[in-house]
Parts: structure tokens; sequence; C-alpha cells
């Protein structure tokens, strides 16, 4: 882009002589940086009552996460996730679940992250000792 100045009058594009100034600036015109939607979204160290959720960094300020059961129709959010990672606590056991992750940048938020599905296990069982002395108990 050409900008230029006349003294004492307004300047022509191609005018040769004049007492005045003319500067040259280059311009970059590019898109903004979008918002990316969380990818490599993971569940591990399955317990029956929790699971390590993970996902791949997109550079976002923080992250939502929302989680449900399989079955369910509301989604409970976590909101300011600050790492890529979340420890999901207080499930039930031998149950399916679905999360899914939103990136939350500066001046907007990606889609949410297509839904990922884990199961929690059986929780433990524990026998009493028998008492009994016959079979016929059983």
């Amino acid at each position: 882009m050409r900008v230029s100045t006349q003294y004492n009058a307004a300047p022509t594009p191609c005018n040769a002589s004049f007492d005045g100034e003319v500067e040259d600036y280059g311009i970059v015109v590019a898109a903004g940086a979008s918002c990316t939607v969380p990818s490599g979204l993971t569940a591990g160290s399955i317990t029956s009552t929790s699971a390590a959720l993970s996902w791949t960094s997109t550079g976002a300020v923080s992250y939502n996460l929302q989680w449900k059961t399989t079955a369910g129709s509301t989604w409970t959010t976590v909101s300011g996730v600050t790492t890529t990672s979340y420890n999901l606590t207080g499930l039930a056991a031998s149950t399916s679940y679905q999360f899914q992750v939103q990136s939350v940048c500066t001046s907007s938020s990606s889609a949410y992250s297509s839904p990922v599905s884990f199961t929690t296990t059986s929780g433990t069982v524990t026998y009493c000792a028998s008492k009994g002395t016959s079979t016929a108990y059983e």
C-alpha cells in the first residue's frame, strides 16, 4: 500500500514531482486463528467409581468437559478445566458413560468433540466367612 502526502495540495497517484512524502507499506491479510475442536479423547485408569479422562492440547485457554451415562440425555458440564486431563469421580459401577470436550479460546469457543464412551468396572463383592457346619445351609 502506498501513502502519499503533498504540501498545500491533494496528492495525485502518478505525480512525478511534488513537495511531499511517499511511504510504502506491506500488508498481510490472514484468516484469524480458529478455536480447534479437541481430539485424541481417551478414558484410562477406569475403576468402579472413577475414570481418568484426557485429550490432545489445542492451545486453548481452558476446556469445558461434558459427561453423561450413555442411556441418559442430560450432560453434566465441568467448566474451566485448565489442563488436558480430568479425573471424573462419583461414577456408578458397571455403567457405560460418554464424555466430550470443548476448547475455550481467548475470543471464541470450539464445537464439542465427538463423544467417547467408556464403562466402569464392576464393584467389589465381599463375602462373609462361612459359619455353618453343614452343607444343607449352602
